[in-house]
Parts: structure tokens; C-alpha cells; sequence
């Protein structure tokens, strides 16, 4: 009778220690809209396929450092990382390979056009600025094509509104890791605008792992007319990353600087109660140079 009792503590005591993982973006609120799955406005109670919506609440008290990480915690979604801090971080959904992956950063795509792959790593978004993430698992080539095979990542940042939204972090760890951040949005009236500045340096936990990541970011938004906006919005990351290989055979002056800009340009505008009109130009820029030292 005593061990059915410490049998039953024990798996009642792992299903608690898992509860946070397994429920990790499930706290979806009634009638909160999506629009990863059709990209429409939708319920995601009206969704067919597999979504897990990862809140603002979670992302901010989650321990994770990296966007990467706490994608991560997604069922069925995993996120390989190579090398230490600032290496190649790459999601795979259900098994698929990265390049089945469609990653999304406010409903425009940032994988890499050659590869059709994208790094987590490099993403020019300090995790206090995203709103929420959407992670659609399975198939969405009807939707998105070939690179959506496995599932899509898509990453929504916050937007101004009339209330003023800042945000200051900063923190230390192991290996001289510091990371600040600093985020700021507003708009009083027709303009509005918001400004993101973060930085993160570690010398590494050993010879030439070190990493230093700068990212900078703005957007300005104008509203011509009701239920109309123009918006513009420009994201910088610049990383500095040792290359040091495997313990086996070190590498100890091998260097990785990367160097990305995204630009986006927006409107979105409703004429008639019938007629919606949008557009969307955006261009991608990624530098990537490695010194062998």
C-alpha cells in the first residue's frame, strides 16, 4: 500500500514539473484572433491546423534569453543550436528540416532566399518587443509554398498605441554576459512611432566564444484617415561571434561578423465596408563575412 502511494506522489510529481513545458503557449484566450493559419483575422477556435500562440505575458517572465529558446518550449517545434552563444540556431517543426520552416516577422518573410533557412539567431527583435508568436505546425504550402512545408514561425512585434509603452532591462551572468535593452512606443494621435535599442556581450565559456550583438530598431506610422495607416520600419542586428570549432581541434582566431537590415514599407487601408486595400514592399540585406584569423 506505502509504495502504491509513493508510485502515485511520484508520477503526480513529474506531471507538475512537466505541466510548464506542455503548456507552454496553450493559454489562448477566448476569442483571441490569429491570423498565421489563413492569413486572415480569425478565432483560433475556428483554426484546423495546429497553432500554439505564445503570449506577451509568457515571453517576458519566461528565464529564456534568446527568441530561439523560447520557441523552443513549443510542443513539436525544436530549435538546434551549434557552437555557443550567437551560433546558428535552426527550428525545425515535426521532424522537418529548417528549410521547411517559413519564418515571418510581422507577416513578412526573413529566410534567407538562397538557403530557405533562417537563423534565429540573427533576428533583429529584442525579445521585449514582440507582442506574440504564432507557430503553426504541419503543412501550409497552399498558403505560403514549398518553404512551409513543416509548419511557420511567425513573429508579431508591438505596436505603438495612445498609451506610452518603455521598457528598460538589463542583466549579468557567467562569462562577463551582459544584456541591456531598452524599447520605446507611442502614439498621441495621427503619427506614431517607436524605437528599440539592445545589446549583448559574453566572453564565452572558452578561448574565442566570445559574442557581441547590437540591435537597433524603428518604426514611424501615420494614419491619413480613419481605419488607414502607412507605416515604415527599419531593423538592424550587427554580431560579432568567435568561431572557435570543436575542443578536438580549436580554432583560436576564427571570426563570424554578421551584419542585417530589414526595411519595411506599409499600407493598409479600408475604403468601403467591402474594399480593403494593403501593401507591402520590403527589402532583406544580410552581410556575412568570416575571418579564418
Amino acid at each position: 500500500m506505502r509504495k502504491g502511494r509513493m508510485r502515485l506522489v511520484f508520477f503526480v510529481f513529474l506531471g507538475l514539473i512537466g505541466m510548464p513545458l506542455s503548456a507552454w503557449g496553450a493559454e489562448v484566450e477566448v476569442g483571441q484572433v490569429v491570423v498565421t493559419a489563413t492569413k486572415t483575422e480569425v478565432e483560433v477556435s475556428e483554426v484546423p491546423q495546429s497553432l500554439s500562440v505564445i503570449t506577451r505575458a509568457e515571453i517576458l517572465r519566461a528565464p529564456d534569453r534568446t527568441v530561439g529558446e523560447i520557441i523552443h518550449r513549443v510542443t513539436g517545434v525544436e530549435v538546434s543550436q551549434n557552437g555557443p552563444r550567437g551560433s546558428l540556431a535552426l527550428p525545425r517543426i515535426r521532424g522537418s528540416e529548417p528549410a521547411q520552416v517559413l519564418v515571418l516577422l510581422d507577416g513578412r518573410r526573413i529566410n534567407d532566399a538562397q538557403l530557405a533557412l533562417y537563423d534565429l539567431n540573427s533576428l533583429p527583435v529584442a525579445k521585449e518587443e514582440i507582442e506574440r508568436i504564432e507557430v503553426l505546425r504541419g503543412g501550409a504550402s497552399a498558403l505560403y509554398g514549398t518553404d512551409a512545408m513543416g509548419g511557420v514561425i511567425h513573429i508579431i512585434t508591438k505596436r505603438a498605441s495612445k498609451t506610452p509603452s518603455t521598457y528598460v532591462s538589463a542583466s549579468l551572468g557567467r562569462f562577463d554576459t551582459q544584456e541591456y535593452t531598452l524599447s520605446h512606443r507611442w502614439k498621441p494621435g495621427a503619427v506614431g512611432y517607436g524605437l528599440t535599442i539592445a545589446r549583448e556581450t559574453s566572453d564565452g565559456y572558452r578561448p574565442n566564444s566570445d559574442y557581441e550583438n547590437w540591435i537597433l530598431g524603428g518604426e514611424l506610422s501615420y494614419e491619413p484617415a480613419p481605419h488607414s495607416e502607412i507605416r515604415f520600419a527599419a531593423r538592424s542586428i550587427r554580431k560579432e561571434i568567435g568561431a572557435p570549432n570543436t575542443i578536438q581541434f580549436p580554432d583560436p582566431d576564427d571570426r563570424q561578423k554578421d551584419n542585417n537590415l530589414l526595411l519595411d514599407l506599409s499600407y493598409q487601408g479600408k475604403w468601403t465596408p467591402e474594399l480593403n486595400l494593403s501593401f507591402k514592399g520590403f527589402q532583406n540585406i544580410y552581410r556575412m563575412t568570416f575571418d579564418p584569423g
